[in-house]
């Protein structure tokens, strides 16, 4: 798993070009809504994201991740938003990411989706 600390842009873009020299001829794809991992502890189906996100994204209310499947297995998760700044970190204001409660929920469902699959 990886995020973008507090989404910045441009780990985003460093991300999805070093993943793609990691992996070539993988793609991160958007995960749908029924992917397992929305469920595999918490039914997530709508997120709170950090007002800055709202303000340069509009009013999203769904989960932003990205993976790779290799072998019909999911090996890669990405967040542009990154949850992993908002389970421990200290808030700020600038940061483009999930609510605390949201990042924890996706947090607890990566974990639990990586043990039970």
């Amino acid at each position: 798993m990886a995020d973008a600390c507090c989404g910045r842009l441009a780990f985003d873009a460093a991300f999805r070009r070093e993943i793609a020299k990691v992996l070539p001829g993988k793609k991160l794809e958007k995960l749908p809504a029924e992917h397992p991992l929305f469920h595999s502890h918490y039914d997530i189906k709508t997120v709170d994201y950090t007002p800055r996100v709202r303000e340069d994204f509009g009013q999203m209310t769904t989960p932003e991740l990205e993976g790779i499947t290799i072998d019909n297995k999911l090996a890669v998760i990405y967040s542009r938003f990154g949850p992993r700044q908002r389970l421990g970190a200290i808030p700020h204001a600038y940061s483009y990411g999930y609510k605390d409660e949201s990042a924890l929920q996706i947090g607890t469902n990566v974990i639990v989706f990586a043990i039970t699959h």
